[in-house]
């Protein structure tokens, strides 16, 4: 997301980080993310089961996840202590002023990303 944040600022979008640890945790968040976005936690996991996203240990621990662990540490990225609920997985939504969702996407397991294509296309259509 780091990389598409310009475009998405471009298209006069906001990009939107709902995480499910602490208050403290999310601060702590923050900091490692190095993004200037708005940054929400919800620890009850209501807004993840609103959205739709999955949750479960087979989310995560599972072939699958353990490839997009493979490919995040190739790229650079290491897996540090885990906050929140580890079985909560996320997604994306985009969401036009008003509240209709133009855009889902919700990650079958850990690691699982929305094609950014897909992402910038609905933004580019609000």
């Amino acid at each position: 997301m780091r990389d598409a944040l310009p475009k998405i600022h471009e298209k006069g979008a906001e990009l939107i980080v709902i995480g499910n640890g602490s208050v403290d945790m999310a601060n702590g968040f923050r900091e490692d993310l190095a993004m200037d976005v708005p940054l929400y936690t919800d620890p009850t996991l209501r807004v993840y089961e609103l959205a739709g996203m999955k949750y479960g240990a087979r989310t995560t621990f599972n072939l699958k996840t353990l490839a997009h662990g493979v490919r995040a540490f190739r790229a650079g990225f290491r897996q540090t202590k885990v906050l929140g609920s580890p079985h909560q997985q996320g997604g994306m939504l985009v969401i036009k002023p008003g509240g209709e969702i133009v855009y889902g996407y919700a990650s079958n397991e850990a690691g699982d990303q929305p094609p950014m294509h897909e992402v910038l296309t609905a933004v580019s259509a609000l």
